[in-house]
Protein backbone atom coordinates (compact mmCIF):
# COMPACT_ATOMS: atom_id res chain seq x y z
CA UNK A 1 0.00 0.00 0.00
CA UNK A 2 1.36 3.38 -0.87
CA UNK A 3 1.81 6.36 1.35
CA UNK A 4 0.45 9.63 0.12
CA UNK A 5 2.20 12.81 1.13
CA UNK A 6 -0.20 15.72 1.45
CA UNK A 7 0.54 19.41 1.41
CA UNK A 8 -2.28 21.66 2.56
CA UNK A 9 -2.69 25.10 1.07
CA UNK A 10 -5.29 27.47 2.46
CA UNK A 11 -6.86 30.33 0.64
CA UNK A 12 -9.51 32.68 1.92
CA UNK A 13 -12.28 34.47 0.10
CA UNK A 14 -14.40 37.11 1.75
CA UNK A 15 -17.76 37.95 0.28
CA UNK A 16 -18.74 40.56 2.85
CA UNK A 17 -16.70 42.89 4.97
CA UNK A 18 -19.12 43.39 7.83
CA UNK A 19 -19.54 41.26 10.90
CA UNK A 20 -22.05 43.34 12.85
CA UNK A 21 -22.73 40.63 15.44
CA UNK A 22 -19.08 39.93 16.20
CA UNK A 23 -16.04 41.87 17.15
CA UNK A 24 -13.96 39.72 14.81
CA UNK A 25 -13.53 40.60 11.16
CA UNK A 26 -14.43 38.05 8.49
CA UNK A 27 -10.73 37.47 7.91
CA UNK A 28 -10.15 36.78 11.61
CA UNK A 29 -13.05 34.29 11.61
CA UNK A 30 -11.53 32.49 8.62
CA UNK A 31 -8.16 32.35 10.36
CA UNK A 32 -9.74 30.87 13.50
CA UNK A 33 -11.49 28.21 11.40
CA UNK A 34 -8.28 27.45 9.49
CA UNK A 35 -6.44 26.97 12.78
CA UNK A 36 -8.83 24.13 13.65
CA UNK A 37 -8.16 22.18 10.44
CA UNK A 38 -5.34 19.68 10.29
CA UNK A 39 -4.47 16.76 8.06
CA UNK A 40 -1.81 14.11 8.47
CA UNK A 41 1.25 14.48 6.25
CA UNK A 42 1.00 10.86 5.15
CA UNK A 43 -2.12 8.80 4.63
CA UNK A 44 -2.86 5.25 3.52
CA UNK A 45 -6.67 5.28 3.64
CA UNK A 46 -9.50 7.64 2.72
CA UNK A 47 -9.83 10.80 4.78
CA UNK A 48 -12.87 12.91 5.59
CA UNK A 49 -12.76 16.38 4.06
CA UNK A 50 -15.52 18.57 5.47
CA UNK A 51 -17.38 20.89 3.11
CA UNK A 52 -18.30 23.34 5.86
CA UNK A 53 -17.20 24.43 9.32
CA UNK A 54 -19.03 26.30 12.08
CA UNK A 55 -17.67 29.22 14.05
CA UNK A 56 -20.15 30.71 16.52
CA UNK A 57 -23.19 31.54 14.38
CA UNK A 58 -21.16 31.57 11.13
CA UNK A 59 -20.96 28.80 8.57
CA UNK A 60 -17.72 28.71 6.59
CA UNK A 61 -17.83 26.88 3.27
CA UNK A 62 -14.85 24.64 2.47
CA UNK A 63 -13.84 23.69 -1.06
CA UNK A 64 -11.11 21.08 -1.40
CA UNK A 65 -9.08 20.58 -4.60
CA UNK A 66 -6.52 17.90 -5.35
CA UNK A 67 -3.68 18.56 -7.77
CA UNK A 68 -3.49 14.83 -8.54
CA UNK A 69 -6.91 13.16 -8.75
CA UNK A 70 -5.20 9.86 -9.62
CA UNK A 71 -3.74 9.79 -6.10
CA UNK A 72 -6.47 11.40 -3.98
CA UNK A 73 -9.78 12.92 -5.01
CA UNK A 74 -11.09 16.27 -3.85
CA UNK A 75 -13.46 14.23 -1.67
CA UNK A 76 -10.63 12.49 0.22
CA UNK A 77 -10.78 9.14 -1.58
CA UNK A 78 -7.37 7.63 -2.25
CA UNK A 79 -6.54 5.36 -5.15
CA UNK A 80 -4.15 2.61 -4.01
CA UNK A 81 -0.90 1.86 -5.77
CA UNK A 82 2.31 0.16 -4.74
CA UNK A 83 4.44 3.26 -5.15
CA UNK A 84 4.77 6.28 -2.91
CA UNK A 85 2.73 9.10 -4.43
CA UNK A 86 2.51 12.84 -3.77
CA UNK A 87 -0.49 15.12 -3.95
CA UNK A 88 -1.38 18.60 -2.80
CA UNK A 89 -4.80 19.38 -1.37
CA UNK A 90 -5.81 23.02 -1.58
CA UNK A 91 -8.51 24.28 0.76
CA UNK A 92 -10.50 27.41 -0.04
CA UNK A 93 -12.61 28.81 2.80
CA UNK A 94 -15.52 31.15 2.05
CA UNK A 95 -17.50 33.21 4.52
CA UNK A 96 -20.69 35.23 4.00
CA UNK A 97 -21.18 34.27 0.40
CA UNK A 98 -24.42 35.23 -1.29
Amino acid sequence: MKKIILILFLSFFLFACDSPDDKLSDYEILLKVADTISLPEEISSNIELNNSYKFNQHTVTAIWESDNEEVISSNGIIFPSFEEEYATLTLTLKLNQS
